[in-house]
């Protein structure tokens, strides 16, 4: 049996995470709160721009051992959860948005 892993956050970094942790053999479900978002990923289409992504992302979903589902739904907790916060440029300065980071955590706890 593969190992279940749950991706939060399915933007640039963590759709792409999911779709190659796929690759490797592995259970990913990527999970977000942005249900378009989740639902253009279920689609096999990538909401941003990134060569063979969408290609790679249809590919694992057709094998079944990637998916994707809003928040709501409690997939979680599988063996490892990992979560993506993007980095955002807050004037002038790097860093990752609190808001996500906070939003994630809560996420988790509620999930598990």
């Amino acid at each position: 049996m593969a190992l279940k892993i749950s991706v939060i956050g399915t933007g640039y970094l963590g759709a792409t995470h999911a779709a190659c942790m796929s690759s490797l053999g592995l259970e990913v479900v990527g999970v977000d709160l942005d249900a378009a978002k989740i639902e253009r990923l279920k689609g096999g289409r990538v909401p941003f721009y990134e060569p063979g992504l969408e290609e790679l992302l249809q590919e694992q979903l057709a094998t079944g051992r990637l998916t994707f589902s809003d928040a709501r739904s409690r997939q979680l907790p599988h063996e490892l959860n990992l979560a993506h916060s993007s980095w955002v440029n807050r004037r002038y300065r790097w860093a990752a948005p609190h808001d996500c980071a906070i939003a994630c955590a809560h996420l988790t706890l509620r999930l598990t």
